[in-house]
């Protein structure tokens, strides 16, 4: 079975969106909040992130 990637995936012609609705999501307030972390699991999520080759903000 060949798997498809993302970028090489098209829509299909007969997919018809002339009856679709505006997310009804879009535009909502969003809720801040904070957390209060220490040094210790900072470095080891960032270490983390590097072996995983994810980005760490």
């Amino acid at each position: 079975m060949t798997e498809k990637t993302h970028d090489s995936m098209e829509m299909p012609a007969e997919v018809d969106f002339s009856e679709s609705i505006p997310n009804p999501y879009v535009g909502r307030v969003r809720k801040h909040e904070t957390i209060n972390i220490d040094s210790e699991n900072v470095e080891r999520s960032k270490a983390d992130a590097t072996r995983a080759c994810a980005p760490h903000a």
